[in-house]
């Protein structure tokens, strides 16, 4: 419950054990479970955690249904085998926006009992918006960035790792102009070789701003595939939410407080947003992270029988892995030894249906 916004508090998951625990016969209603007792079935179920959640727009909980997702997954699958994507995880691409601002929340300090701990802020300022894309086999295309202002300077780039580029627009953030010359300009340049038979995919959210009639008469004639995320359901089904922007929020803030320690004095500005968030980037948005986020794209191998599934673009991507990166092969080595396990916990679940069927 708590994946899609309707978590239990402490109080209400003591109150749930309390029933169960008063149909079981353990209990009585004049005597009910303690929080003592919660935190001795967390202490037993290490999988479970007191945590504070994120804010979840109710548009967002509404539609977050089991037959919106299954619908997506449906179609999803349909375009995959229609054009023979299974084992082309290469032409997988997801697209998604990141707001960058200058005004970060500080994390805790060490500090005297009685003092007073404050904090150095550059204050509130226009957002800097991040265009991102990454394929599923774990590879990322350089960032691009949306500044705010009315003439793009070159001195806004400084410090920005080789392939990053940007623009400006009134406001920060993107628009429709903004991400059509993304598209065509910038992303188009990094994408695989493709033509009729062998299209790329794009997965990305369906606002307004994405959504043009001569964006995707261009996607057609240069065989991109744009596919659209159901609405307000990106938090379950945007793979650089998923699995990526999650560490690239929680390193900004820490990269963002490391540069005002650093110069004492001097507010962070959007001039120096590039170059800090260019690090950030490359340090989080990594082949693990990246093709951890697409683990949700479970899609039916055409090789095997119509009633089973299997992971097969997952099992793609793992195998992928240890020709993306260089240098100690030990993190790469754990993933590989997850295929085996998959294979065999994906025949034990399939048979196991296949015999109470």
């Amino acid at each position: 419950m708590g994946e899609i916004g309707y978590g239990y508090t402490r109080q209400e998951t003591i109150n749930l054990a309390s029933d169960y625990a008063v149909h079981l016969g353990y209990r009585d209603r004049s005597h009910p479970l303690s929080l003592r007792c919660l935190y001795s079935i967390i202490d037993r179920w290490p999988e479970l955690k007191v945590q504070k959640p994120r804010k979840l727009e109710a548009a967002r909980a509404r539609s977050a249904t089991k037959e919106n997702i299954a619908r997506y997954f449906e179609e999803l699958s349909q375009v995959i085998k229609k054009h023979s994507l299974y084992n082309s995880p290469h032409v997988i691409f997801n697209i998604d926006e990141k707001g960058l601002s200058t005004d970060v929340a500080h994390p805790k300090i060490v500090a005297g009992v009685n003092c007073k701990a404050q904090t150095v802020t550059s204050g509130k300022s226009k957002t800097v918006t991040m265009i991102a894309a990454v394929s599923a086999v774990g590879g990322n295309v350089p960032p691009y960035f949306v500044f705010p202002g009315q003439r793009m300077r070159e001195d806004l780039l400084s410090k920005a790792t080789p392939g990053a580029s940007g623009t400006v627009s009134e406001t920060g953030w993107s628009n429709t102009d903004v991400f059509s010359t993304y598209m065509k300009d910038h992303l188009a340049k990094y994408l695989p070789a493709r033509d009729a038979d062998s299209p790329v995919l794009i997965l990305y959210d369906g606002h307004k701003r994405h959504v043009l009639l001569g964006l995707i008469e261009w996607a057609r004639q240069n065989h991109i595939i744009l596919f659209v995320l159901p609405p307000h359901t990106i938090h379950l089904l945007q793979p650089l939410d998923i699995g990526c922007y999650g560490p690239f929020g929680t390193t900004w803030i820490r990269s963002c407080h490391s540069f005002l320690s650093e110069n004492s004095g001097r507010a962070l500005s959007k001039h120096d947003i590039c170059g800090i968030s260019c690090k950030v980037f490359n340090s989080t948005l990594t082949p693990i992270n990246i093709v951890s986020s697409f683990r949700f794209l479970y899609l039916p191998s055409e090789n095997l029988e119509s009633t089973r599934s299997t992971p097969m673009l997952l099992m793609a991507c793992l195998s992928c892995l240890p020709g993306l990166l260089p240098g100690p092969r030990r993190l790469i080595r754990k993933e590989m030894r997850l295929l085996p396990i998959l294979i065999v916990l994906h025949e034990i679940f399939w048979n196991v249906g296949v015999a109470k069927s």
